[in-house]
This record gives structure tokens, sequence and C-alpha cells, in this order.
């Protein structure tokens, strides 16, 4: 995470604002098909997860197969669509310097081609997830990120073209993943090995399963990449330059909270195939609950002191970009108070009304903000619609789970969501009297931040967390220091 936030930093000040937001603008276009990519994995991981845990392994290699196969279909029909609508609405709808018009158009046949190897990447990744080979992905994600370092650092140094060398070299770093992922499976993942297979059936199985779960995807993305491409229209590349930076903060923070759902969901998946359902629920709310608390940790400090954080880590931060930022993280807040209830939806295979009904809500995000703007254009009001919506999203998947999986919603509010209100609403007091109090600079930051950290972990502990669950992290760390001691 650390390490993709300082990147944009370096990015920013070798390519500039405005060529950062064509960059990011012309890539969006194309990232906005990667949820057909992303709707399919979920239901890869699933049934790869089902195939693992009854350790059926002949009918986990012909899952692997076809969902492979089915992803070069899906791939090459988008590469269809963005090479026809897709070019169409850069060259006509986008609002780019027209010195820049052919560079963001080589830009956008360079992301195509990234776009096409990250969707052949997908299956392999659902099966190191399916495995639980959390390790290999950790290593592999950071590689990843020291390679984007590396990238950046290159382009200060490289006279060229640099924006045009940035997106080569993201598609090498992209292919590069691909093959270590394809070595990996083939030697340490049984199962995962391509063969002829052309069992209609079970990729009529994936592609209905993931059809739903496309609708949420479909959404979420629309939301982020919307933005950008609104705020383009609208107002200036500036203004898409604050979004994409917004959106690397939001990422950043997700995707920390992220691998906790990626850890969890193989095993919640495999809980629902052995019909042991009080074992997955108590696995949602805890793994749930544990997301929460370390957003919490990330985001309250954030929240408060961003725009010093922003300067420091940009140096030139462009406008609007600290009130995007807030917008963004509130909405993640108020979301992963219900995120990881997905995994009960999925594990089920119900996702048709969930699907169709709760994530539509954030769905209408980017048709209401247009009309709004077109109405009185301030970049505020689509981030002002976003948390309106977060909050009836949320509210809704709550709903929904209570009608479709039975779920405990009592021992949801006592689990997760009371404890989790209380540590929101109790941790930020003090650090953030002390903010306005404290002079602005590095001692109002280092001491802002080191308070919210101490007050976060106070409330989580004393009101987050309940009897049980203090007596389990005690004895953890009590075998842990005893271990340490005997060696």
């Amino acid at each position: 995470m650390g390490v993709n936030l300082y990147v944009v930093r370096v990015i920013l000040n070798v390519l500039g604002a405005e060529d950062y937001g064509i960059y990011n603008v012309v890539a969006g276009i194309v990232t906005m098909f990667t949820f057909v990519g992303t709707s399919l994995s979920s239901g890869a991981q699933r049934f790869f997860a089902i195939d693992i845990g009854q350790k059926q392994y002949i009918k986990l290699k012909r899952t692997f197969s076809v969902t492979f196969y089915v992803y070069c279909i899906i791939g090459l029909l988008s590469v269809v669509l963005l090479e026809s609508i897709g070019l169409w609405f850069l060259n006509t709808r986008l609002r780019i310097p027209e010195s820049q018009i052919s560079v963001a158009n080589v830009v956008f046949q360079i992301s195509i081609i990234t776009f096409l190897i990250n969707i052949f990447i997908i299956p392999f990744n659902a099966a190191v997830i399916a495995f639980e080979r959390m390790s290999f992905f950790a290593y592999l994600s950071t590689a990843e990120a020291l390679a984007k370092l590396g990238v950046a650092f290159m382009l200060v140094y490289i006279v060229a073209n640099k924006l045009i060398l940035y997106a080569m070299l993201l598609c090498l770093i992209s292919f590069m993943t691909l093959v270590i992922y394809i070595w990996y499976t083939r030697h340490n993942l049984p199962g995962c090995r391509l063969e002829r297979n052309n069992d209609l059936q079970l990729a009529i199985s994936l592609l209905k399963y993931s059809g739903w779960n496309m609708i949420g995807t479909l959404a979420l993305l629309f939301r982020n990449q919307g933005l950008t491409i609104l705020l383009n229209m609208f107002f200036s590349p500036i203004a898409s330059a604050a979004q994409t930076i917004g959106q690397q903060v939001y990422g950043a923070v997700n995707q920390f909270i992220t691998n906790i759902y990626v850890a969890s969901r193989p095993q919640i998946t495999k809980h629902y195939s052995n019909s042991e359902i009080n074992e997955m629920w108590q696995l949602i709310f805890m793994s749930g609950k544990t997301a929460y608390f370390l957003l919490l940790i990330l985001a309250i400090p954030l929240l408060i002191s961003i725009d010093f954080v922003l300067k420091i880590w940009l140096a030139s931060v462009p406008e609007y970009t600290s009130m995007i930022c807030r917008f963004l993280l509130i909405s993640l807040i108020i979301e992963t108070f219900t995120n990881q209830i997905f995994g009960g939806f999925q594990a089920a295979n119900k996702l048709k009304k969930v699907q169709s009904i709760s994530s539509s809500v954030l769905l209408l995000n980017i048709p209401i903000a247009y009309l709004m703007l077109k109405v009185d254009a301030k970049v505020i009001i689509p981030y002002v619609i976003l948390v309106i919506l977060s909050i009836i999203y949320s509210i809704s998947v709550v709903y929904i789970a209570k009608l479709e999986l039975k779920m405990p919603v009592v021992q949801y509010f006592k689990t997760l969501f009371i404890p989790s209100l209380i540590v929101l609403v109790c941790a930020p007091i003090l650090p953030l009297i002390l903010h306005s109090t404290l002079s602005y600079g590095w001692g109002n930051f280092f001491i802002t931040c080191t308070v919210s950290v101490f007050s976060t972990l106070f409330f989580i502990w004393f009101f987050g967390l309940n009897k049980d669950e203090r007596a389990t992290i005690k004895q953890v760390i009590k075998t842990k220091i005893h271990k340490y001691e005997s060696t």
C-alpha cells in the first residue's frame, strides 16, 4: 500500500497533473470493461473452493480449464467493443487537449493489451486464492508494487514521451505477472492444468453465477471510473486527476481490508458447502468486524489530517483532492459495515436479489450526478450523492440478507454493527480536539495520528471486542511470547 501510494507521488510529478489526468481517464475507459473479468473471478473462486473443499481435483481440472476458455472469449469480445465504442467515446466525448489526442490514442491501444493480459491472469489468481496460498499472493503483490516503483523512477531519467512509456511499462509488468502465475499454478496447485474441455453446462453455470455478480461489480466500476469520466466532461483534466488521486487513496485503504475478505471467503464457501451454517456466519461477522477495525485505524487519521498528508505525499496537490478523498473514505466506512455479508450470498449462490436491488443503488450514482451537474456544476455534488447512496446500499444489503439467507440480524447488530459504530463515533473525538487546537505542521500531524491510533485501539479493546475475543487475543500473545522465549 505504501509503495503504491508513493508511486502516485512520483508519477504525478513526472507526468504533471494534466497528463496524469489524461492517462487515467483514457485507461479508465478500458478499466470499465474489467468488470466482466472481476465478476467471473468471484465465480471462479467459488467453484474452485467447492471442488477443493470436497477434494475433487479431477473435477477442479475441468472447472479450471472451462473457466480459462470462458475468459479468453470474454476478453476477445471486450476488445471488439473497446476498439469500436471505446475508441469512438475517446475521440468524440472526452475533453482532451488537441495536442494530446494522438498520444491518448496510443495509450488507449496499449491499455487494451494490458487489459487482455489482466483478464488472462484472473483464473490463475482465483486458483491461488481458492487454495489459500496467501504467502505467494502477498509476495507477488509486493513485487508488482516494487516494479511499479521502479517504473516511476525510470521515467524521471528517460527522455521520451513519458505518457506512452508509462503505459508500455505497466503492460510489461502485467505480462511478467501472468508468466509467474502460470508457472506457480502449474507446479504447486493440483488440478490447475489446462486441458481440452467443452463442458457447456459448466460454462453456463459459471456465467449464470457471474452474471448476477456482474451487476454489483458494474455498479462499483461505474461509480469509481464513471466519476473520473464525469469530472472530465464537466471540468478540466485537473479535476479528473484529483478524482484519480482520491481513488488511489480509497483503493489503497480498501485493498488493505479487502485482503481480509480474500483470505476468509474460501473458508466461508467451504463452511457452506459442508452445511456448517453457524460457523459460516461466525466467520462472516468476525472477519467483517476485523476489517472494519483495521479500516478505522487507517481512515480516522487520514480523514483528520488529509490536507497535510496530501501536501507531504504529492507536494503539488490538484484542486479538490482533499475534499474528494474525505468523501470517498466516508463512503468506504459506511459500506464496510456490510461488505463481508456478500461472502454469504456468494457461498449460497443467491446473488440475484441482492445484486439487482442493493448494487443497483450504487449504479444510480453517475446518472443522478450527471443530471445534478447539468443543473449546477459543482464538484462536490457527485460525492454528496455518493455518501447518501452508500447508506441506502448498506441498509438494503442487511434487509436482503435477512430475507434470502436467514441471516441472524440480532447477532449481526450485537456482534458487528453496534461495537463498530461505538468505535467509529468515540475514537475520533480526542484526535479532532487536538488537531483543531494545535498549530499546523509536523507536530500537529504526529500528535494527531499517534493519539488517533491509540484512541482507536483503546475503544476497539474495551468496546469493540467482547470478553471471549479479548481472551483469545491474550492467549495468542502469550503463546507467541512463550514460543519466542523458548527459542
